[in-house]
């Protein structure tokens, strides 16, 4: 008897909990705008090999993890959970899932683990590289079994708070993208209103990335940039990627007088929707001598689209899925779209029958209904 594969593909219902990750521990103290700190403790064995959870302060027990190897490695996080539900039965279930925050490795120094930072988690990215070093100190106490480490409010929100996005002045040798956005049309008695795609992107024509601009008198002056894009179907559409607000300046000097405007980050666009992510000083643009043009420079990182890497990764899944010969498991960690898993996977219905495949989807960022998740998959026979 030929064995069939049954498909459970799951739709995502609950975003990942960047709610529950912003709260502050309810003891973290203080008020207002200062990065306020807590101790985080953690049970660990004495040979610091596995994944401990927080055991304190009161209130965020469990809360946060942290993973240690024999090798020396960590790994840092907060353990949440997700809701998924079956597209034919409507049942749903919840389950938990671990939102890494940092990574890196440490040295175990007497009673004390000194930790580098060498990379951070940036949301839909996956890893970027940040490497610091003596980044936290933490204390073993009672016998090593307690490790305790001070970590900030910003820490504990790397989402949201903005901590990776600093000052253009501080990242000069990573600005290698110029691109010159004309101005001429919308630029009217100082002040900047409409849209406009790029003239030139790294001395050359192209129009990939496109600028709007709002002032609107006394209230906030605006402005969000993002990619046009040809989609899998060949229609043009935009990809947003950061929105914010911007303060205009003039210089005057001796012979000639100077204009540039200022960018703030606000929001950035992941998954489909703005998240919130407020950063002062972000990019500085320079207007040309007859102000026609502005120049903006970017980093490589400012101007990677989630969407542009799923794209290019759809084909590339289905073609692997298909490429399946024996009962396996396929362990999936590229981003793309759900469709192309299916696909695949109705690929090897039809023409593989009685391959038996367990496809881990654990490290893979799932994007469906605009939501983001971790997700396993089992399929098995019938």
């Amino acid at each position: 008897m030929k064995k069939k594969i049954s498909v459970f593909l799951f739709c995502i219902l609950a975003a990942m909990c960047f709610n529950t990750a912003c709260k502050n521990p309810a003891n973290s103290g203080g008020s207002g705008n200062d990065d306020n700190s807590v101790a985080l403790q953690f049970s660990v064995d004495s040979d610091l090999d596995g994944t401990y959870e927080t055991s304190g302060p009161k209130g965020v027990e469990g809360m946060y993890y942290i993973t240690l190897t024999s090798s020396n490695e960590w790994e840092f996080g907060q353990n949440s959970s997700m809701s998924v539900s079956d597209n034919n039965s409507g049942a749903s279930a919840s389950s938990p899932i671990k939102l890494a925050f940092y990574k890196g490795t440490f040295e175990k120094e007497d009673d004390k683990l000194i930790f580098t930072k060498t990379h951070v988690a940036n949301g839909l990215l996956g890893w970027n590289e940040s490497k610091v070093d003596d980044w936290k100190t933490g204390s073993l106490k009672k016998s090593e079994t307690i490790l305790e480490m001070n970590f900030t409010e910003s820490d504990l929100n790397p989402f949201t708070s903005g901590q990776d996005k600093t000052d253009s002045s501080d990242e000069a040798a990573d600005l290698k993208n110029t691109i010159v956005f004309p101005i001429k049309q919308i630029y009217k008695s100082s002040s900047l209103n409409g849209k406009t795609s790029s003239l030139t992107v790294n001395n050359k024509e192209s129009a990939k990335y496109y600028m709007s601009f709002k002032d609107e008198g006394w209230s906030e002056k605006t402005w969000e940039l993002g990619i046009n894009e040809i989609d899998s179907n060949g229609n043009e559409r935009e990809e947003p990627l950061y929105k914010g607000s911007y303060t205009a300046s003039t210089v005057l000097g001796m012979l000639s007088m100077s204009k540039s405007i200022e960018l703030n980050i606000t929001h950035v666009y992941e998954v489909n929707e703005w998240v919130d992510l407020k950063v002062n000083k972000w990019r500085v643009g320079s207007f040309d001598e007859d102000e026609n043009n502005i120049t903006f420079k970017f980093s490589d990182e400012d101007l990677v689209s989630s969407s542009e890497e799923i794209l290019k990764n759809n084909d590339l899944v289905e073609s692997e899925i298909k490429a399946i010969t024996e009962t396996s498991t396929y362990s999936l960690t590229k981003h793309c779209k759900l469709s192309a898993v299916k696909k695949g996977l109705d690929y090897l219905k039809q023409n593989k029958p009685d391959i038996k495949i367990d496809l881990d989807l654990s490290q893979f960022l799932v994007f469906q209904l605009a939501i983001m998740h971790s997700v396993t998959v089992q399929i098995s026979n019938q």
